[in-house]
């Protein structure tokens, strides 16, 4: 577990070294997942689990994840697989610079759908903004997804195609997502779909917004992802 802090900006993050442990405990298919608070607010949440039955708060498409395929860095159910086909490495790695935070996440979990293909999660933390940017390193073709669960009564609003504003309290900000390649992005809040909810308590979810940045990719791909307060 790490947790990050620059001025007003809390960043929380998850990395099992070696995939998923075989003891009991956490173990969400969430690598690369993040949560993010500003000013003790939290921005950037995980849509959580509603109940034990419930296998779709396990998967990365209830976190701050993204698929390939459908696919996570993890498979589904990973205990029925071998080890050797469900074990990847992820590392975590950061610097501070005076002006910003960097941390910088990367795992080979999706080789054993494309071998030699890195995912590569960075987060720049400022004052009054958060750049992250996804990059994924290979050659292939696939159908991206890429999830950003957002706290339940936050308000998020359409301004363009690729950019919304972010409401929550006295907190006004703007998220903008920005592709080498063309994509398209659907908000959820509420609704038949799984998505566009948060589980608050057990047994207990609410309507809240979820943004899926979606397209069909030629890998290496990046798509650069910018909050600002």
């Amino acid at each position: 577990w790490y947790r990050f802090q620059q001025q007003d900006v809390t960043m929380f993050l998850r990395a099992d070294q070696e995939g998923t442990p075989d003891y009991v405990g956490h173990h969400h298919q969430d690598q690369g997942h993040f949560c993010l608070y500003f000013q003790g607010k939290p921005l950037l949440v995980d849509g959580g689990r509603l109940n034990y039955q419930d296998d779709f708060g396990l998967w990365p498409e209830a976190h701050n994840c993204l698929t390939l395929d459908g696919l996570g860095l993890v498979p589904r159910k990973p205990s029925r697989f071998p080890r050797k086909y469900t074990n990847n490495y992820q590392q975590v790695t950061y610097n501070e610079n005076g002006v910003n935070l960097n941390v910088t996440f990367l795992s080979d979990g999706f080789f054993r759908m494309v071998p030699g293909l890195i995912w590569r999660r960075e987060w720049q933390l400022y004052e009054n903004e958060v750049r992250i940017k996804d990059t994924l390193d290979g050659t292939s073709k696939r159908e991206l997804k890429v999830y950003f669960h957002w706290n339940e009564g936050l308000e998020v609003a359409q301004k363009d195609e690729c950019t919304w504003q972010i409401n929550l309290d006295q907190i006004e900000g703007k998220f903008a997502v920005n592709s080498s390649q063309k994509i398209e992005t659907n908000l959820y809040h509420g609704g038949n779909s799984p998505l566009g909810f948060q589980v608050t308590t057990y047994g207990c979810r609410n309507p809240a917004p979820t943004l899926e940045v979606a397209g069909t990719v030629t890998i290496p791909v990046e798509i650069e992802y910018l909050l600002n307060f």
